[in-house]
């Protein structure tokens, strides 16, 4: 199996650390594994893995683009010089740069939905969906069935993936009362975090006004924000309007995300608007954490309410610091979600089972050409 992804950028990102997933779990399953995208800081480590890269500027919007129409010249070359079995398209501009190519070549294509699409004239009139689509969560599956009236045949629902042992090996080997220091929360508590781009629609705000509602029974609690965005400014004045500025620490990015949430008594997924899946929750259930997540899109897939975490209504800040109390009041039913959500990791969301099913999914869709 020869395997080209197709992508925006090499940068960070929940599309990026899927395909290094894949990747990595594949390396021995794969003769040949090429991206192609506009670059970024993450090439390095994709060479590490034994993965090509070409950059190719499809960082664009529109799939009008002129730099649309000139990468299907430079990826119909790729495509035939390496050789490549099937095409593996993440963004939309992917997906219609495949669609071309794939008529000129006769290579086959498929799409990952890591999100929902915008239902407009563009998509009715050049689909470009490819021969199968990959949904990351029950939530996308639906949406690409109902909105955009694809075939339940077409479309194969496969969970997105963390490697476990990895993310447990990084776990035990963190010093936490010396990363308690580091964040200035040692002694504290609750220490309560979130980890996304630190976007409006992210609802970090949400976090920030429950914590205030909750800081007179917890004066000493702690909140970390772990991320960077354009919304962090707005962030930081609603923390100093509220007073919280002694209670909330701004982390940035976090390469080892582990050592942040070594230190959390609660992990909160406080998103406004649908979610595609829900990486940081699975990271979080897989170190046995109580996660507290927005009841929407696919963050339903990952958190089963009073099986192995707590929903909340999206955006309401009040029914989050309830929610937040309640988690902190009964420690024995919290000990089964940490079990139950441990054991649904390893079972549904392990980057093992993600690669094997997209594997066979490849199989099935070069089906009678060479593999």
């Amino acid at each position: 199996m020869r395997v080209l992804h197709l992508m925006k950028h090499c940068d960070m990102g929940g599309i990026t650390r899927y395909v290094m997933t894949l990747a990595k779990e594949l390396h021995g399953q794969c003769a040949y594994c090429g991206v192609v995208s506009a670059g970024g800081a993450y090439e390095e480590a994709f060479h590490a893995l034994g993965v090509e890269t070409c950059t190719v500027d499809i960082a664009v919007k529109s799939i009008l683009h002129p730099k649309v129409f000139a990468a299907v010249d430079v990826v119909s070359r790729l495509v035939r010089e390496k050789d490549i079995t099937i095409m593996h398209a993440h963004t939309r501009v992917a997906q219609v740069v495949a669609h071309f190519v794939s008529r000129r070549t006769g290579v086959p294509f498929i799409a990952t939905c890591h999100g929902f699409f915008t239902r407009n004239i563009g998509r009715r009139l050049l689909p470009a969906w490819g021969k199968k689509v990959i949904a990351i969560s029950d939530a996308v599956h639906d949406d690409l069935v109902t909105r955009f009236d694809l075939a339940e045949d077409r479309v194969r629902t496969i969970y997105n993936g963390i490697d476990v042992d990895a993310l447990e090996t990084a776990y035990q080997g963190i010093a936490v009362d010396a990363v308690r220091e580091h964040y200035r929360c040692r002694g504290c508590y609750p220490v309560i975090g979130a980890i996304a781009r630190m976007v409006k629609d992210k609802g970090f705000q949400c976090l920030v006004r429950a914590a205030h509602r909750i800081r007179e029974r917890y004066p000493s609690l702690v909140v970390l924000l772990i991320g960077e965005g354009k919304y962090e400014q707005a962030l930081r004045s609603l923390v100093d309007s509220l007073g919280m500025a002694g209670n909330v620490r701004f982390l940035g990015i976090q390469s080892n995300i582990a050592e942040p949430l070594s230190t959390m008594d609660v992990f909160v997924v406080p998103t406004l608007t649908r979610e595609g899946f829900g990486f940081s929750a699975v990271e979080a259930l897989a170190l046995k954490k109580t996660v507290i997540a927005a009841d929407l899109g696919g963050l339903r897939t990952v958190i089963r309410q009073d099986e192995n975490g707590v929903l909340f209504r999206p955006g309401d800040d009040r029914d989050l610091a309830e929610k937040i109390c309640w988690v902190l009041d009964n420690r024995t039913a919290v000990a089964r979600f940490h079990e139950n959500g441990y054991r649904r990791t390893r079972e549904l969301f392990s980057s093992s089972v993600m690669a094997a099913s997209v594997f066979a999914l490849y199989r099935e869709c070069v089906s009678g050409r060479e593999q």
